[in-house]
């Protein structure tokens, strides 16, 4: 939701909209889920604004063991065509708004550094991982990925223990 430059420059931010918020703490109510939120200044765990529309919202996530209530978070979730929903584990849901993901992100960093994707190599394990894979010029996956990333993935590496980002940058940057 936010890209920084080198010197702590905001660059860019693309806010949530505090109604989307409102529905997503509806539903985390609805539901008794986990939950974490980032505004602008400040990420909420346990505790809440009363007022939602007073913060400049970035993202809200949900942490839902139970397999059954977090498909149908998901489900409600997938209805707004104005967010942006993923996973960087398997019980938890990301929800940016739409458009806001890692291979835009990237997209928009190579573009001030003056190179494109082709040149960038996207080591990922979640569903949030996906979209940067497929658009970097090499997509890597961790030995531990979720399933459909490593069938997103260019390449499969080790897992996070066995150092596999390590030995990806080895065989493909340094070899």
């Amino acid at each position: 939701s936010e890209i920084w430059d080198s010197s702590f420059n905001l660059v860019e931010r693309q806010l949530l909209h505090p109604d989307h918020v409102q529905m997503m703490w509806d539903l985390r109510n609805l539901h008794n889920t986990d939950f974490w939120a980032a505004s602008v200044d400040k990420v909420w765990r346990g505790e809440f604004p009363e007022d939602i529309q007073a913060y400049e919202w970035l993202k809200f996530g949900f942490d839902i063991p139970d397999d059954a209530v977090r498909n149908r978070v998901l489900e409600e979730l997938k209805k707004n065509k104005e967010l942006e929903v993923s996973n960087s584990s398997p019980t938890n849901i990301e929800v940016n708004a739409i458009g806001i993901n890692k291979a835009a992100a990237l997209a928009k960093v190579c573009e001030r550094l003056g190179f494109t994707m082709e040149h960038v190599m996207a080591v990922g394990d979640s569903l949030n991982d996906i979209a940067m894979i497929k658009e970097a010029g090499l997509g890597v996956a961790m030995g531990n990925a979720q399933e459909i990333v490593k069938e997103t993935a260019d390449w499969i590496t080790d897992s996070n223990i066995e150092h596999g980002v390590a030995k990806a940058i080895r065989h493909w940057v340094l070899s």
